[in-house]
């Protein structure tokens, strides 16, 4: 009788139960690798950005995020008419997951503008998350332009306000408070110009009302006029008698 032929057991393939590159085991190790590389490049975002932006960056308590005063002039201070607090949180899968974004405390810059800059902020998160890049100095960059390009506009707001104030009044400016709430019901800002010509519109009326009122109380009864120019010919004054006067 034939012997049956024994049935040969599968032999182990690259990858398989001794933890290849696709075994469980192997996935597991390259995670590892994976989250104490970004462990370490987190880590020296960190220490960079303590070491330029000093008291500026306040690390949270956890570690894992922190807060950074941004401006559009860090080296001339009485330059600069708007800043954010931007907060971030770094994501157990970052980079290949975007940061979280929060703008805080957005001073001289209207409530439409601090969301535009949310937005845009996030959106560009968004694009290097795709990419698995590191981006916190890249979309520091990007906050501080933003802020260069309406610090001027802040700088108008900031002196129509100053005005204001002055005379008691107030601008209507939508300006972003806190955590970026503001007044939507406030109207479009003027210019310093425009802001600067009325006050002086204003100014010009109140002497002349005063003036008129000096030479009536120095002329008693009667009221003087003058018609013609500066040459008028002789007689060109004549006397405006004042109600109840001969």
């Amino acid at each position: 009788m034939a012997k049956k032929a024994k049935k040969k057991k599968p032999g182990r393939t690259a990858g398989t139960a001794k933890g290849g590159d696709g075994t469980a085991k192997g996935i597991h190790q390259r995670r590892q690798h994976r989250a104490a590389a970004v462990k370490q490049e987190v880590a020296e975002e960190i220490l960079a950005l303590e070491a330029i932006y000093g008291e500026d960056f306040a690390l949270h308590e956890d570690g894992i995020g922190f807060a950074l005063h941004i401006v559009p002039h860090p080296g001339a201070l009485e330059d600069n008419y708007c800043s954010v607090q931007l907060h971030v949180r770094y994501s157990a899968d970052y980079p290949a997951a975007a940061l979280q974004l929060h703008i805080r405390d957005a001073d001289g810059l209207l409530l439409d503008e601090a969301r535009r800059l949310t937005q845009q902020l996030s959106e560009s998160a968004a694009q290097h998350a795709k990419q698995e890049a590191v981006c916190v100095f890249d979309l520091v960059d990007e906050c501080q332009d933003f802020l260069r390009e309406h610090n001027d506009l802040a700088e108008e707001r900031a002196a129509a306000a100053r005005l204001s104030h002055m005379e008691g009044g107030s601008t209507g400016d939508d300006v972003a408070d806190g955590d970026g709430s503001g007044d939507s019901s406030g109207t479009a800002p003027q210019s310093l110009w425009h802001a600067m010509q009325e006050r002086l519109a204003a100014a010009e009326a109140q002497a002349e009302e005063a003036q008129g009122g000096a030479l009536v109380g120095l002329l008693g009864d009667d009221a003087w006029a003058f018609d013609g120019g500066l040459f008028a010919d002789e007689g060109g004054w004549h006397v405006l008698p004042i109600c109840g006067g001969n």
